[in-house]
C-alpha cells in the first residue's frame, strides 16, 4: 500500500559517497590544470628566450658577413670574443673632414666607415716598428719608403714614434730594411717592420662579471665604433644585445667563415643555437 508520508531522496550515505566522488574529480581537474600551466609557463620562457638568441646571432652575423678583416677568432679554438672590420653601420650623414659626421638614424647611404665621404672604405693599417726614426721623426701625411723593396705607404695618424696608422701601401716592406720618409730614417731590425690592419671594427663578448647588474646571468655586449668622432678606433660604450646568455663561443673554421654558438637559460628552459657566417671580402 503506498504510503503519502514516505519522500524520495538521498540517504546519508549515498550523499558521503557523491562528495567524495566530487572530492576526487576536483582534485583531478586542479592536477590537470597545475600541470598545464606549468608547461605553458615552460613553453613561454623557451619562446620568450628563441627570439633573443636568434637577434644576436643575425646581428653578429650581419656584421661578419660585410666585413673585410676577422680579429678574433684567430684559430679553431673557440673564444668568448668576436672582433670584425666594421662595414655595415649607416647612422651618421657622413662629413669630409674636418667636419664632423652628423649623427642620423636613417644615415645617408654611406657606411659609416666612409670616412671621408668618397664612397670608398680605405683599408688602413698599423705599422709597427723595433726602431724608432731619428731626427725629426715623421709625421701624419708623410710617404714612407722602403729601401730595398721601394714600396710605400702614407701616414694618417702618427700614435707613438714606434706604431703608425698607415693606408696606400703599394706592396709587402722587406723584412730588415731601413724606411724613410725623405729626410729621417727608421733602419729595422730582422722581425719589422709589421703591418696589421687598424680599420674600424666591432666587437661581441661575453660580460661574465657585470659589475653594474644591468643584465641577469652574463651579458652579450656589443662595443660599436664611434663614428662622431675624427679619431679612429675609439669606440662608443658597450651595449647588451642579448641577456640569460650561459655560454658564447666562436672559432674560425676557415679565412673567412666564423662559427658562432649563443646558449641562454631562463628557469629550468635552456636553448642553444649555432650558426656559421661568411665574410665576403675575405678570401
Amino acid at each position: 500500500m503506498h504510503n503519502p508520508m514516505k519522500k524520495s531522496g538521498f540517504t546519508l550515505i549515498e550523499l558521503l559517497i557523491a562528495i567524495a566522488l566530487m572530492a576526487l574529480i576536483v582534485g583531478a581537474l586542479d592536477l590537470i590544470a597545475a600541470r598545464v600551466l606549468s608547461n605553458y609557463s615552460a613553453v613561454q620562457e623557451s619562446q620568450d628566450l628563441v627570439p633573443q638568441a636568434r637577434y644576436a646571432l643575425d646581428r653578429m652575423v650581419a656584421f661578419v658577413q660585410e666585413s673585410d678583416y676577422i680579429v678574433a677568432p684567430e684559430t679553431t679554438s673557440s673564444t668568448k670574443v668576436l672582433t670584425v672590420s666594421e662595414r655595415l653601420s649607416d647612422q651618421y650623414n657622413n662629413a669630409i673632414p674636418p667636419t664632423l659626421p652628423i649623427y642620423s638614424a636613417g644615415g645617408d647611404g654611406l657606411p659609416d666607415a666612409d670616412t671621408n665621404k668618397d664612397g670608398l672604405i680605405i683599408p688602413y693599417e698599423l705599422l709597427t716598428l723595433d726602431v724608432a726614426p731619428g731626427g725629426a721623426g715623421w709625421a701624419a701625411g708623410d710617404t714612407l719608403t722602403g729601401a730595398t723593396s721601394t714600396k710605400t705607404c702614407k701616414i694618417v695618424e702618427v700614435l707613438t714614434t714606434k706604431t703608425y696608422t698607415v693606408k696606400d701601401r703599394t706592396g709587402a716592406f722587406t723584412l730588415g730594411e731601413i724606411i724613410s720618409n725623405g729626410s729621417a730614417t727608421a733602419d729595422q731590425g730582422a722581425a719589422y717592420p709589421t703591418f696589421t690592419p687598424a680599420a674600424e671594427s666591432i666587437t661581441f663578448l661575453l660580460d661574465e662579471n657585470d659589475a653594474s647588474k644591468e643584465c641577469l646571468n652574463k651579458c652579450l655586449k656589443e662595443k660599436m665604433p664611434d663614428y662622431g668622432t675624427l679619431q679612429t678606433g675609439d669606440h662608443k660604450a658597450e651595449i647588451i644585445i642579448c641577456e640569460n646568455v650561459t655560454a658564447f663561443s666562436c672559432r674560425r673554421l676557415s679565412p673567412g667563415i666564423v662559427e658562432i654558438t649563443l646558449t641562454l637559460k631562463k628557469g629550468t628552459k635552456e636553448v642553444t643555437l649555432r650558426t656559421t657566417a661568411k665574410a665576403r671580402w675575405v678570401d
